[in-house]
């Protein structure tokens, strides 16, 4: 689906990000997800990522179970 909106994405297969980094970056920026999304999904930008997407969910593929969800749309 991500290719079909966004042909020309490369989604990262991980991105790791240490707590204390996080921590540091959350003080001076604000919530690392607006800017962790649109690498993990290969999109240039958030806003580009808006146009589409309203809401990103983590779902458990052994249970069904929501883990995570995250509101792009403004």
């Amino acid at each position: 689906m991500i290719k079909g909106w966004f042909p020309d994405a490369h989604p990262a297969n991980n991105i790791f990000v240490a707590y204390d980094t996080k921590s540091d970056f959350e003080a001076y920026y604000g919530t690392l997800e607006s800017h962790i999304y649109p690498a993990l999904l290969g999109v240039e930008s958030n806003t580009d990522l808006r146009k589409k997407v309203n809401e990103i969910l983590f779902i458990d593929s052994q249970t069904g179970k929501v883990l995570h969800r995250h509101k792009v749309a403004a």
